[in-house]
């Protein structure tokens, strides 16, 4: 999860200056879209956490 906030935290940044723009696989991305894919990818992150917290808790 540290690393998708530090990547939000950049992508705001670059949102803020002039190039208003962030490339995902070369295609560019509006700052709504930029947003959806980072929520996604906390959910996702979430999901992982919670299953490995899950796997951990069977094995004890």
């Amino acid at each position: 999860m540290a690393l998708t906030t530090g990547i939000l935290i950049w992508g705001l940044s670059v949102y803020s200056t002039h190039f208003n723009a962030v490339t995902f696989f070369g295609i560019p991305l509006s700052q709504g879209m930029f947003l959806l894919l980072i929520t996604a990818f906390y959910g996702y992150d979430a999901w992982l956490l919670h299953k490995a917290n899950t796997i951990d808790q069977q094995t004890d």
